[in-house]
């Protein structure tokens, strides 16, 4: 699920939290505060997923560990993280002789099961990983676009037609050949395709990892072929911690409305943050306020700044927060629970609840989205469009 509620993803049912400190790398505060808004292979540290961990480590040592794994989950989670960590502990790992014995004849040395997946950021196979040099891993991803800034929609098909090539070569370093699939919910049918043969005939010692946002969108044959991990998202002490380690400050109140707001996903947090989510949720909630009586020339002035030069992101998060904030008050009365968190804990949306009715919350927000659509569309301009949507939302038990 995305920032405002939009389900991308297979959600599944969540588990108890549990404590989950950061796990001991030898790295110190600002080792870790570096490493999180960096790209997934740097990231050495990951919370709120001890089970998976320990689960993976089991698989391991037992020499059971599947052909292919599917990741799963909501973005910004540490599906990536933990799927370059394994790979990297595979990697790094001594392949053992079972007809070698110990050193003076008798039988083989028993060794200490690890505690974790943690490797040492200095050993070879490690540093090959993280250079992307190693002979033996491969990862895919989207491609950047860099003449529209941003990541192309989709896998290339041609970068898919190349796994099985690579898989049944013969491992450069006698142990494991793992290709890394991130994004792998974007591959369309023809890519998808192209990884069934070697997911019906794995070669020795391969390990296909596809990281997943949206479950649905792989084909059944696929998820047939493939060891399940589903992720859960994280939990609100754990998310706070990651998003204050970012070196952001923020008070209590700022904190639970960006843990309600992200739906457990840093990811979601940082994005949001980093983009000025924040600033314009303030003002938004500050309008609002002043339900039903808006103070016009407020909005007026918010309009203004949404339609300035330069404030697209700013424009976007105005229109994602209104829809976010009546779709999450609509889902809290149809299911008539009351409970009301992060911004909606406020005074306004509690009024708001017990004099609209599920009717009323439906049409506000689809003629929400119709006047976005307009907005979107070039017959509606920005301005104008903040102050229709303060009108529609007066006019929603009027």
């Amino acid at each position: 699920m995305d920032l405002f509620g939009n389900d991308d993803s297979v959600k599944e049912a969540p588990e108890p939290e549990i404590e989950a400190p950061i796990v001991d790398m030898g790295l110190d505060q600002s080792d870790f505060e570096s490493a999180i808004d960096t790209h997934p292979k740097f990231n050495q540290n990951i919370i709120g997923h001890v089970k998976i961990e320990s689960m993976l480590l089991d698989l391991v040592e037992s020499d059971r560990i599947p052909h292919a794994l599917i990741f799963s989950g909501q973005k910004g989670i540490g599906k990536a993280s933990m799927a370059y960590r394994l790979s990297k502990f595979l990697m790094a790992r001594e392949i053992g002789d079972p007809n070698q014995d110990a050193l003076f004849g008798g039988d083989t040395l028993p060794q200490d099961k690890p505690e974790n997946l943690n490797t040492a950021n200095d050993h070879p196979a490690v540093q090959r990983i993280l250079s992307g040099g190693h002979p033996d891993f491969r990862s895919l991803e989207r491609h950047y676009d860099a003449d529209k800034n941003k990541y192309k929609a989709s896998l290339d098909v041609e970068q898919l037609r190349s796994v099985a090539p690579f898989l049944r070569m013969s491992a450069s370093e006698g142990g494991w050949r793992i290709v890394l699939i991130d994004d792998a919910d974007t591959m369309n049918r023809n890519a998808q395709n192209a990884l069934l043969k070697i997911l019906e005939e794995p070669p020795k010692n391969t390990l296909l990892i596809l990281v997943t946002h949206r479950l649905g969108a792989l084909i059944a044959t696929i998820k047939s072929r493939a060891h399940l991990v589903n992720f859960n998202a994280l939990g609100d002490d754990n998310l706070k911690n990651l998003i204050m380690a970012q070196g952001h400050h923020f008070n209590a109140q700022e904190l639970e409305n960006l843990c309600y707001l992200s739906d457990g996903s840093l990811g979601n947090a940082i994005n949001f943050v980093e983009n000025g989510g924040l600033d314009v949720l303030a003002k938004i909630l500050s309008v609002m306020q002043t339900y039903p009586d808006f103070d016009w020339g407020d909005i007026h002035a918010l309009g203004d700044d949404m339609a300035r030069s330069g404030q697209e992101y700013a424009y976007q998060h105005f229109q994602n927060i209104t829809q976010w904030l009546f779709r999450q008050l609509l889902s809290i009365k149809a299911r008539g629970d009351q409970t009301m968190r992060g911004p909606l804990a406020l005074d306004v949306f509690h009024d708001i609840y017990n004099k609209a009715s599920l009717i009323d919350l439906i049409k506000l927000i689809e003629t929400l989205k119709e006047q976005f659509d307009r907005t979107e569309h070039g017959n509606l301009g920005k301005a104008q469009s903040v102050l229709e949507t303060f009108e529609i939302i007066r006019q929603t038990h009027s």
